[in-house]
């Protein structure tokens, strides 16, 4: 039995790194997403999560047409949706990750663990 690969959102200390559960083709926008958490998180002090996710998904879609756009191409209609969809699974993945390892036991985590497949 073949399995698809998928893009994996890596761990960080106290959480294992975990499937983002989107083609591994898309990891890049899954990469995309994880930095903006990292970049993010000392910001969500001040700013209220729902505020800060309302515009994400649409300005990652508006960017990636207008690189497209600026390359002389166009985003295949079937192509920007799932990768809005990876963008989003990395952001929020790693945003449950910093979640989770903040109620985490230090003493009973490893991030070293392999990650749960679904």
């Amino acid at each position: 039995m073949s399995r698809t690969k998928t893009a994996v959102i890596p761990a960080i200390p106290h959480a294992p790194a975990r499937d983002a559960l989107v083609s591994l083709a898309y990891q890049w926008a899954v990469d995309i997403g994880i930095a903006l958490a990292d970049d993010c998180l000392p910001q969500l002090v001040e700013i209220p999560l729902h505020v800060f996710l309302a515009g994400c998904a649409d300005q990652f879609r508006k960017v990636v047409q207008q690189a497209a756009a600026e390359m002389g191409q166009a985003v295949p209609p079937a192509e920007l949706p799932a990768a809005v969809d990876a963008f989003v699974a990395g952001l929020l993945g790693r945003l449950q990750q910093y979640l989770l390892a903040g109620l985490a036991d230090p003493a009973r985590v490893d991030a070293r663990a392999p990650m749960h497949l679904h």
